[in-house]
């Protein structure tokens, strides 16, 4: 019997070393980046899906017209006036809400 017992010990795997020092203590410690607690992956979806509806909302807020009212404006522009000159007399008599917007509306 001691020749198998021999055979069987020869065939089975010797075992894995145990790490030891510093880093072994501090992978330990830590979980694995995709074990992260539930809890802060919602956080950080929620923060992301607010923040990208907030920029949504500014961003059609800012194109909406200021008025609905059906009342005639009349606004004189010069000839040479660039964009921009223009932006901010519309935006002097109330008729754009942001003159940036309409620079970039104006590039579309």
């Amino acid at each position: 019997m001691s020749e198998e017992r021999q055979e069987s010990e020869a065939q089975s795997p010797s075992p894995e070393p145990i790490p030891s020092g510093p880093r072994a203590e501090t992978e330990a410690d830590s979980p694995p980046p995709s074990r992260q607690p539930v809890w802060r992956r919602l956080v950080v979806a929620f923060a992301l899906l607010a923040a990208l509806a907030g920029a949504g909302y500014f961003g059609v807020w800012t194109l909406m017209p200021v008025s609905t009212d059906d009342k005639v404006v009349i606004v004189e522009i010069p000839r040479k006036w660039g964009a921009r000159r223009i932006a901010e007399r519309l935006h002097d008599r109330g008729l754009i809400r942001n003159q940036t917007a309409f620079l970039l509306a104006g590039r579309l």
